[in-house]
Formats: structure tokens, C-alpha cells, sequence
């Protein structure tokens, strides 16, 4: 309540949580009863919990049935009153602090691309929209790898910009086909 009535005095008119966040608030319930009880706080004061984002570990992307668990995630988010999902889709732990090595990994973005493929056709099968996050040490890391990405698998970019301007990425091909294809964004 405290947070919705902040939200509210501060013009805003809802605002981008998982259920993860609301956890805290709701101690022992369920992902979906937290997920229920916190929109119809949301909504009690005129709000709403437009999307989320969510994390996606590569070992999780590799493991038996991850659509399907990515897809039950969703479903509690609509819950949630979610309208989209952005996934930051976390690098391969041996592609961590390479400077974009995996650029030139083809089977590895091959896998990648697929792996978005199935979340973002997931999504639309929910009626949500789907993000991919431009994020560091996610497979978005690298401009360059980023773009071969989506040249496999076009989908729609959360141009989380501060990630590419805090390296000096401001300009050129890649940044410029990241911008074309965002479609939703994180500001600070």
C-alpha cells in the first residue's frame, strides 16, 4: 500500500513487477496467490502492473521442459495483470568478461536464437508481448552478437540503453538495428 500510494502521488500509473517482487509482501503464498493479492492492491488504487521482467539463466534454457516452465511463469505474471514480458537471457558462464567472444560462436547464437524463438513464440501464444532486454552479461551483451540474434530470431529489443551508453556504444550499424527493433524501454 505504502508503495502503490507513492506511485500514485508521484503522477505515475503503474509501473513494471514480477511476482518475485512481491514476495516479500505476501511471505509463504504461492507465486500465483501473491500474484492475485498484489494486483488487487495494484488496482484498489487505480494502478496497474503493466509487464515484468524475468531472468533466464542459460543452464535453466538448457534443462528438460524449460518452455513449458517459462510459459507457467508467464501465466502467474498475467495473473500479475502482466500485458508483456522482457527476459534478460543470462550468457553461457564461459562467455562471462570475453569482450563479445561469442559473436563469432555461430552454433552457440544458433541455440540462442532458437531459445528466444520459443520463449517469444510462448509469449504471443498468452496474447503477452515479448522483449528480449539489451542488458551486460546477457546474450545482448554485444551489439554485434545481439544483431546476428535477432537477424535468426527478429523479435522486438527492451533497449535497456544505460548498458550500451555506461560502454560508450552510442552510434553505428549494430546500435542502430538495436534501436530499430526496440520496442519498449528501461530509463534511469
Amino acid at each position: 500500500e505504502a508503495l502503490c500510494g507513492h506511485l500514485v502521488a508521484s503522477g505515475y500509473e503503474g509501473f513494471e513487477f514480477s511476482t518475485h517482487v512481491y514476495s516479500k509482501w505476501f511471505k509463504g503464498d504461492s507465486p500465483t496467490v501473491v500474484a492475485r493479492k498484489a494486483r488487487k492492491v495494484i488496482e484498489s488504487f487505480g494502478l496497474a502492473n503493466f509487464g515484468c521482467t524475468l531472468h533466464l539463466l542459460d543452464s535453466d534454457a538448457r534443462a528438460l521442459k524449460f518452455v513449458q516452465k517459462q510459459k507457467d511463469e508467464m501465466k502467474i505474471q498475467q495473473e500479475l495483470g502482466c500485458g508483456f514480458i522482457s527476459y534478460q537471457f543470462d550468457l553461457h558462464k564461459d562467455y562471462y568478461y570475453c569482450a563479445g567472444e561469442w559473436r563469432e560462436d555461430e552454433e552457440y547464437l544458433r541455440w540462442c536464437a532458437a531459445r528466444v524463438g520459443e520463449l517469444r513464440d510462448a509469449a504471443w501464444s498468452l496474447g503477452m508481448n515479448f522483449y528480449l532486454e539489451v542488458h551486460v552479461d546477457r546474450i545482448t551483451d554485444d551489439p554485434a552478437a545481439c544483431c546476428r540474434i535477432l537477424d535468426m530470431c527478429n523479435c522486438e529489443i527492451n533497449g535497456d540503453i544505460s548498458h550500451l551508453l555506461a560502454r560508450g556504444f552510442t552510434r553505428g550499424k549494430y546500435v542502430d538495428r538495436i534501436l530499430g527493433n526496440m520496442g519498449h524501454t528501461h530509463v534511469r
